[in-house]
C-alpha cells in the first residue's frame, strides 16, 4: 500500500504597525496522500494440473469436481507425494481503486489449527528447485503470463467473483498487478504447486500475502487440502470355490471374469490385488467388504454380514474357509501381485498390517451367499476401515462381481398306496398323481387317502404351496358332500357337523405354515374344509432339496347321504419366493 503524507505547512509573515495588525502574507499548503485500498482474500477453486495457464478440469481430475471454496478432503483423492495441482485465488479490492503495477503478492501455507483463521505459523511456497514442502512447479507457461487482457476475455477467468485478470504463478513472488482494479472488483491469480513431502493425512491452509510478507486487510475463504494418506485402489481379482484349501485353485472364472450360477449357501474365496498410489505407507490397514447390485455402488451399498450375525437372508456374509482371519497369504495367485497380504473373515477386527508403499499386495477375502437374490449380478469393493473411505478401482479395472444361480423349481405330485402311515392314519386307498378315489364308502365307516407333494427350489425365501377344489363333491344328480366345520384357518378335531348327511376334509403334515397361526396342523387330528379359495397347505423359508408334504384326504358319510358317484376338482399351486 502506497501511503504517502506530507505535513501541513502554514508560513505568516506578519507586520505590526502601533497597536494595529496587518497580516501582509499568507501561504497554505495542503496535506496530500494516496487512496487507501483495501484488500481482502475472497473465492479459490482446485485445479488438475493441465500444463496450460487456463484450468479445465475441477480437482479431482475426472468426472468428479469440487466445487468454488471447497477444500481438499481425504475423500477427495487428495494429491499425493510429489503430485501437482492448480489453485485459482481472487483478491478483492476496496475502498479506493488499486492502481496498475501496484502489488505484488506472496503465496503462504500452514498446518491447521482448529480452523484456518487461527493459523500462527505461516512459511512461504518454495521456488520450482527448492527443498520446501509446499513448493512451485515449473511448467510450460511463462511464469507471470497475465491471465487475460483488459478487459478479460470471457471464459479466461474460471472464478465466478472475477473482474480483472492477474497472473499465472509457478513461485513467489508475483508480478506486479497488471491492470488497475476499481473498487468491488476481485482480481483472479493462479498458482500451481506441488506437495514436496508434505506430512501424509495432514490438513495444510493456503493464504496470499503481500510481497513484503504483510497480511490482507482480510481473509474471506482459505484454501485447504489435506494430503494423502496411504492410498489403495483395487486392480486384478479372481474368484474361487474351495474355501478348504488356503491356496486356492479351482477358479470359478478367469481372473477378471465374472462367474455365474453361484448357489445359495456357497462359501467363495476372492482374491484381489491392492496398488498403493501416494507413495505413502500404510499402518494397521483393514479392509471389509461391500456389495452393490450396481456398478457404479451409487446406491443399495451393503456390506458383509460378520459371521457371527449371519441369517438366512442377510445378503452377504463373511465365510468360515480353512484359514484365519488376517493369517498371511502363504501362496499369491494373482498376475500383478507384489506382497503377500492378509486373509480376510471378518470386516471389524484390528490388524497390524503394514502395507510399504508403492506395493501390490494380494488379499483375500471368503464369502457366503446367504439369501442374495437369484439371477442377479452382484459388484464388491473393499473399504477401508482406518480412512473410512471407499477402496476406488484402477481406471483400466473394473469392480470384483458374480451372477447368482438363477431360480430353480421342480414340484412334483406322488400318489400313495394303501396302507401308507402318515399323519397318524393308515390310507384305505391308493392314490396317483392325478386322482384321489375313495371308492364305494359304506355309511359311518371314514375313508382316507393321501397324496406326497415334493419341492425343490433354490428359491432365496422358499415356497408356498396352496390348494383349491373347483367345487363341492357333486353328483350326476346334482347332490353334493357337505365339508367339514374346521377351516385352514382353524382346523378342527375329525367329526360330522350336527345335522349334515357326511363330510369330508384335508389335513396337511407340514407343521409350520408361513401365515396365520403357523402350527395350526400340528396337531394329527386336525382337518379343514375344501373350497374355491386357495389356502395355504406347505410352506418354506428357505430353498429346499427334495422336501416332502403329505396330504390326507378323509370322508365319512351317514346313512342320509344321496347315493350316487361323486367328484370334483382340486388343484396346488406353488409359488417360489426368489
Amino acid at each position: 500500500m502506497v501511503n504517502n503524507r506530507r505535513k501541513n505547512i502554514k508560513t505568516f509573515f506578519v507586520v505590526f504597525v502601533g497597536m494595529s495588525q496587518i497580516i501582509s502574507s499568507f501561504f497554505y499548503i495542503p496535506e496530500t496522500h494516496a487512496a487507501d485500498y483495501t484488500l481482502t482474500q475472497n473465492y479459490f477453486r482446485f485445479y488438475a494440473n493441465n500444463d496450460a495457464v487456463k484450468p479445465t478440469d475441477p480437482w479431482p481430475a475426472g468426472a468428479m469436481d469440487l466445487g468454488e471454496n471447497t477444500g481438499i478432503t481425504a475423500s477427495d483423492l487428495p494429491p499425493a507425494n510429489m503430485e501437482q495441482l492448480k489453485l485459482r485465488m481472487s483478491i478483492l479490492v476496496g475502498s479506493s481503486t488499486l492502481p496498475t503495477s501496484t502489488e505484488a503478492f506472496k503465496l503462504q501455507y500452514g498446518v491447521v489449527s482448529s480452523t484456518c483463521a487461527g493459523v500462527t505459523n505461516w512459511s512461504d511456497t518454495g521456488g520450482t528447485a527448492s527443498s520446501t514442502i509446499w513448493r512451485g512447479f515449473n511448467g510450460t507457461p511463462s511464469d507471470g503470463a497475465q491471465l487475460s487482457g483488459n478487459p478479460p476475455t470471457a471464459g479466461d477467468l474460471v472464478l465466478s467473483v472475477s473482474d480483472r485478470a492477474g497472473s499465472y504463478e509457478e513461485e513467489n513472488p508475483t508480478i506486479s498487478n497488471p491492470f488497475q482494479v476499481g473498487v468491488g472488483e476481485d482480481v483472479e491469480y493462479d498458482w500451481i504447486l506441488q506437495d514436496n513431502g508434505a506430512v501424509p493425512a495432514t490438513t495444510y491452509c493456503f493464504r496470499m500475502v503481500k510481497s513484503d510478507g504483510t497480511a490482507l486487510d482480510t481473509y474471506t475463504f482459505y484454501p485447504s487440502v489435506t494430503t494423502s494418506g496411504y492410498r489403495p485402489e483395487t486392480r486384478n481379482w479372481r474368484w474361487y470355490d474351495d474355501e478348504t484349501n488356503e491356496t486356492p485353485t479351482t477358479a470359478l472364472a478367469v481372473e477378471n471374469g465374472t462367474p455365474s450360477q453361484v448357489d445359495n449357501a456357497n462359501v467363495v474365496k476372492l482374491r484381489v490385488t491392492v496398488a498403493e498410489t501416494a507413495n505413502v505407507a500404510g499402518s494397521n490397514v483393514k479392509f471389509k467388504i461391500q456389495y452393490s447390485q450396481y456398478s457404479d455402488f451409487s446406491q443399495g451399498v451393503l456390506n458383509a454380514v460378520e459371521l457371527s450375525s449371519c441369517t438366512l437372508y442377510a445378503g452377504w456374509c463373511y465365510g468360515n474357509g480353512v484359514d484365519a482371519d488376517n493369517d498371511t497369504i502363504i501362496t499369491r495367485v494373482l498376475t500383478d501381485s507384489t506382497t503377500s497380504g492378509r486373509h480376510n473373515e471378518s470386516g471389524v477386527s484390528a490388524s497390524t498390517f503394514n502395507p510399504a508403499a508403492t506395493t501390490t499386495t494380494e488379499f483375500e477375502f471368503t464369502l457366503k451367499r446367504a439369501g442374495a437374490p437369484t439371477n442377479t449380478t452382484f459388484f464388491f469393493r473393499l473399504f477401508d476401515t482406518g480412512s473410512n473411505l471407499s477402496v476406488p478401482k484402477n481406471a483400466s479395472n473394473v469392480f470384483p462381481s458374480l451372477s447368482t444361480a438363477s431360480g430353480t423349481l421342480t414340484f412334483t405330485v406322488g400318489g400313495l398306496s394303501s396302507g401308507t402311515n402318515t399323519a397318524g392314519i393308515v390310507t384305505d386307498v391308493t392314490t396317483t398323481a392325478t386322482t384321489v378315489p375313495f371308492g364305494s364308502v359304506v355309511s359311518s365307516s371314514p375313508v382316507e387317502a393321501a397324496q406326497r407333494l415334493t419341492v425343490t427350489t433354490n428359491a432365496t425365501i422358499g415356497y408356498v404351496v396352496r390348494m383349491y377344489q373347483t367345487q363341492l363333491l357333486l353328483s350326476d344328480t346334482s347332490r353334493t358332500v357337505p365339508t367339514v366345520g374346521g377351516t385352514n384357518a382353524s382346523p378342527l378335531a375329525w367329526s360330522i357337523p350336527t345335522g349334515q348327511s357326511g363330510a369330508y376334509g384335508y389335513h396337511t403334515t407340514d407343521a409350520t405354515l408361513g401365515s396365520g397361526t403357523a402350527t395350526r396342523f400340528a396337531a394329527n387330528d386336525t382337518y379343514a374344509q375344501l373350497d374355491s379359495t386357495a389356502r395355504e397347505i406347505a410352506y418354506s423359508s428357505i430353498p429346499v432339496n427334495n422336501e416332502s408334504t403329505d396330504i390326507v384326504f378323509k370322508i365319512e358319510l351317514t346313512s342320509t347321504q344321496f347315493a350316487g358317484t361323486y367328484n370334483n376338482t382340486l388343484a396346488y399351486i406353488i409359488t417360489p419366493i426368489f
